[in-house]
């Protein structure tokens, strides 16, 4: 069996703490190992925000067979990956407003 993974990157607008507390709640993950990279970063207008990288590895039997399979749902799996991205940093803003108001 081969292991494969894909990767990704976003920056979240949240101090790592507050991304890695969302983030970490591993009741929401499937089976495919999940890592995650964080890096303090300024985002807009100055404010804490965080470089986040996603990368799932996984492993496809199959031989050949895996390999074309593989290279067919890494763009579906690349998309999924930024769209996580996107609503996790939409769940952190929310939350945040939510805490203020």
């Amino acid at each position: 069996m081969t292991k494969f993974h894909v990767t990704e990157h976003a920056v979240v607008d949240a101090p790592v703490e507050r991304v890695w507390e969302v983030v970490s709640r591993t009741d929401r993950y499937a089976e495919v190992t999940s890592v995650f990279e964080f890096e303090p970063v300024r985002g807009a207008e100055g404010r804490e925000a965080t470089r986040m990288t996603y990368k799932a590895e996984y492993v496809i039997g199959l031989g050949p067979f895996g390999l074309l399979l593989d290279r067919i749902q890494q763009p579906g799996m690349r998309a999924n990956m930024r769209t996580s991205m996107a609503n996790l940093n939409t769940l952190i803003r929310s939350e945040t407003l939510n805490t203020r108001g």
